[in-house]
């Protein structure tokens, strides 16, 4: 085994990326079931409103709009954070493929890792807009129930 700190180094950071890779694989795949619920609760509410299109002629359409714009923007907010995973996900690889490389030849590139360094960053930067997203369409599922309890 070397003693090369670049080597040893490269062998640690390909073990975390392993460890990473294999967490937002899980996430994609979970978040992927979550989108498609979104879209069959989408559905099963059209059907809903379709059905009670005689109660919405009578004007209580305004819970079927807040709950159609709670289920969209739930599935917005999957949307967003299924490419964030995505693009993780091939950050990953490359990164996994650079420190592979390192761990055999012991050669670092320091511009590569600056690289690395800015992409997660420009990554990380719209974390907060799909737990925004979120919150948006909580908001509008509470809104509807309000509308609908109220009969409006």
């Amino acid at each position: 085994m070397s003693d090369d700190p670049n080597i040893l180094r490269a062998r640690r950071a390909t073990e975390r990326i392993d460890k990473q890779a294999t967490f937002v694989s899980a996430e994609y795949g979970t978040i992927s079931r979550w989108l498609t619920a979104s879209l069959f609760a989408l559905n099963g509410g059209a059907a809903a409103a379709f059905l009670n299109a005689r109660e919405a002629a009578k004007g209580h359409i305004l819970p079927i709009i807040l709950f159609g714009a709670g289920v969209t923007f739930a599935m917005f907010g999957a949307m967003v954070v299924q490419e964030m995973y995505g693009r993780l996900a091939e950050l990953l690889r490359h990164q996994d493929a650079y420190w592979s490389r390192v761990a055999i030849t012991g050669r670092r590139l320091r511009w590569v890792e600056a690289k690395f360094r800015a992409s997660r960053r420009r990554r990380y930067r719209c974390a907060w807009l799909a737990p925004m997203l979120g919150w948006v369409s909580g908001a509008l599922f509470l809104s509807g129930l309000i509308a609908s309890a109220r009969g409006w």
